[in-house]
């Protein structure tokens, strides 16, 4: 592994904004994305070193059209 490498995963699914038509996908992709980075015989990033944000409608923090 290595302690140099770092990644930031984001998901997003639902937003504020009712312009924007929630995805269905984007959480369960983050989740692999995670899985495959974390794997020591694939990424090989060390948990510690991933920072993952996900949000859906059942989430306080749903972002705006703004915030991304």
């Amino acid at each position: 592994m290595n302690d140099k490498d770092f990644a930031i995963i984001i998901g997003v699914n639902d937003y504020n904004n009712g312009d924007l038509n929630p995805l269905k996908g984007a959480i369960n992709d983050a989740e692999s994305i995670y899985n495959w980075l974390s794997d020591p015989n694939k990424g090989k990033i060390p948990s510690k070193n991933i920072k993952k944000i996900i949000s859906s409608i059942h989430t306080i923090d749903r972002p705006t059209q703004d915030h991304i």
